[in-house]
């Protein structure tokens, strides 16, 4: 009151002005989501490194059973790449599919509707008795994991800070690594002490009784790791998400992860080449390749800690950098490995190979989602695998099953280290782009 009186002493029109203001509203709010804690950016990360797990083995278990069904269905190694291929043909279009989906309805249910449709097709493959029927059901397989690989990376995205990305999607990865391991050696003893069947339904069964845990985790807000606010990302339309094309290092990065995808393909050969080339048997030659993968998972982890470490998310290219120099050891090795005449020796340097480029594979989904916008996320990583089906999974498939069959698996497995050396190459060529122009 003493204030007042004293102000109206001095100006006696200020009551008058004071009165007739119009009231001063406070600022509105701003509301935020809420970002996720650390107990439950490690939950969701932890389930869906599950599912990645379960869905790798429901695709990738076919791998281990190829020697007993080509013995079982008389098929030629042609007729296994055009599983591959086909399967191939349908994900290339259901990547962007989902990607629509998943910005539409979001990426928990999108998620959840294809693991549903991937467990079911997994089970149909196991009672399939001829080879139209495992045909149609391995294509339903591969449409149906798409749900989970073009949508489960930008979710991860939006739980963890740049600093801490890499080395989580480190983690991440490893379900490529136990999930085809665990493929090879429960496909190789199911069906050594079953049968084929028995191994799809078994998968299956075990993708089925899990995916309805994805229904209690909460999924992250885009951006929302980055610091944006609830509103401030838009989900693009399907037009507005081809702008990452406009992004140079994507584009660079997707052409590399496509020869890259190449070798990773020749993955689901070794197990044959092995058999056939040495003469062991299927179950030992599985067993050999799901106990390698297995024990350079702390590589991979190493790899993780290493990129954080040095601070590559600080240094442009540095995730390339990395990328490149491992993909040329990896390819050196494998051209090594594969011209060995005595099975161990062969096993030695396939061993060291999947060590090397063990190191760096989580900057392949790193580069990934940070070459683009975060609201290009989600179409980033549904466009990616796009590109590489065309090149890896249809067109060197193709070539893959044509020069195995007329020239032998020795000559067409040689395709896979060429496809680590024009990566490494495409990988040297963006660090030096991204030292340069920048992402």
């Amino acid at each position: 009151m003493y204030g007042l009186r004293r102000q109206l002493t001095r100006n006696p029109m200020s009551l008058e002005a004071t009165l007739s203001a119009p009231p001063v509203s406070s600022p509105a709010p701003v509301v935020r989501r809420a970002l996720s804690t650390t107990r439950e950016a490690a939950t969701s990360v932890t389930l869906l490194l599950i599912l990645g797990v379960l869905c790798m083995i429901d695709a990738q278990i076919v791998s281990s059973l190829l020697t007993p069904i080509k013995n079982d269905l008389k098929l030629a190694d042609e007729q296994f790449a055009r599983i591959t291929a086909i399967g191939a043909f349908v994900a290339l279009w259901a990547n962007p599919f989902y990607g629509y989906l998943g910005n539409t309805f979001g990426r928990k249910k999108v998620i959840f509707g294809g693991l549903l449709l991937l467990s079911l097709g997994s089970i149909v493959s196991g009672l399939s008795a001829g080879y139209i029927a495992l045909l149609a059901a391995r294509v339903l397989v591969a449409f149906s994991a798409v749900s989970y690989n073009v949508l489960a990376p930008s979710w991860i995205a939006d739980l963890y800070s740049p600093k801490w990305r890499n080395f989580v999607f480190t983690i991440y990865h490893l379900k490529n690594r136990v999930g085809v391991s665990s493929a090879l050696i429960l496909g190789g003893w199911l069906s050594a002490h079953y049968d084929w069947h028995t191994a799809f339904i078994v998968t299956g069964g075990a993708t089925l009784a899990v995916v309805f845990l994805i229904l209690l985790v909460r999924e992250p807000h885009p951006g929302e790791s980055d610091g944006h606010a609830d509103k401030s990302i838009t989900h693009p339309s399907f037009r507005e998400g081809l702008e990452v094309f406009k992004y140079k290092g994507y584009v660079l990065h997707t052409l590399a992860y496509s020869f890259f995808m190449i070798g990773m393909y020749g993955q689901s050969w070794i197990p044959a080449y092995l058999y056939r080339t040495f003469h062991i048997t299927n179950l030992q030659a599985s067993t050999f390749l799901g106990t390698v993968l297995l024990a350079t998972i702390p590589v991979g982890l190493a790899g993780g800690w290493l990129t954080g470490f040095f601070s590559l998310h600080r240094h442009r290219g540095g995730y390339a950098t990395f990328l490149g120099l491992t993909s040329f050891v990896a390819a050196l090795t494998f051209f090594t490995a594969y011209h060995q005449t005595d099975l161990a020796s062969a096993q030695f340097w396939l061993a060291t190979s999947f060590t090397i480029f063990a190191l760096s594979v989580g900057s392949l989904t790193t580069l990934v989602v940070e070459t683009v916008p975060p609201r290009l996320r989600t179409s980033a990583t549904s466009i990616s695998p796009l590109v590489s089906g065309i090149i890896a999974s249809i067109l060197a498939a193709e070539v893959w099953g044509i020069i195995s069959d007329h020239y032998g698996l020795r000559w067409a497995i040689l395709l896979a280290p060429t496809g680590y050396l024009i990566a490494g190459f495409l990988w040297a060529f963006l660090a030096f782009w991204q030292r340069r122009f920048g992402p």
